[in-house]
């Protein structure tokens, strides 16, 4: 048997969303509200389970998507919390990157962002920053604008 077009494992999925975790969340709490009605204790408490399993399956679906939307906002703050951030007079911000145990730094130098990293584990290594920065030292000259060929 073969796909059809419109039903080919190509086709668009439909990620669930924060309302819809609200909507689950609420059968739970209703599941939980008439199960609790329900004079039976045989049919009572499979479905207070079952709401109960609804509630915090949808609350933690909730929980996760309003994480990935507070994210990006965070992160800043809690890495500048960590000590993640230091800001230095000539460099501005420096990023501590972990897995490469380096500082990371951007520049704007004319119309263009200079990115690169200094050394140092758990505090940047102030003479290499203090290097990078100098007027005359490589970072000028790695940063310089190509020019075009020169005619003799």
């Amino acid at each position: 048997m073969t796909d059809s077009p419109g039903t080919s494992a190509d086709t668009e999925r439909v990620e669930p969303r924060l309302s819809d975790g609200l909507i689950g969340s609420a059968i739970g709490f209703l599941l939980i509200y008439i199960g609790s009605l329900i004079p039976y204790w045989v049919v009572r408490w499979p479905v207070v389970a079952i709401g109960a399993l609804f509630v915090v399956v949808m609350t933690g679906f909730v929980g996760v998507c309003l994480w990935q939307r507070a994210a990006p906002r965070v992160a800043p703050v809690v890495n500048r919390a960590r000590g993640h951030i230091r800001h230095d007079p000539q460099l501005g911000a420096l990023e501590r990157d972990v897995k490469g145990q380096c500082w990371i730094a951007v520049v704007r130098r004319g119309d263009r962002n200079v990115e690169f990293a200094i050394e140092g584990k758990d505090e940047p290594n102030p003479a290499a920053a203090r290097q990078r920065a100098h007027p005359d030292g490589g970072f000028r000259h790695a940063a310089a604008p190509r020019r075009g060929l020169h005619r003799a």
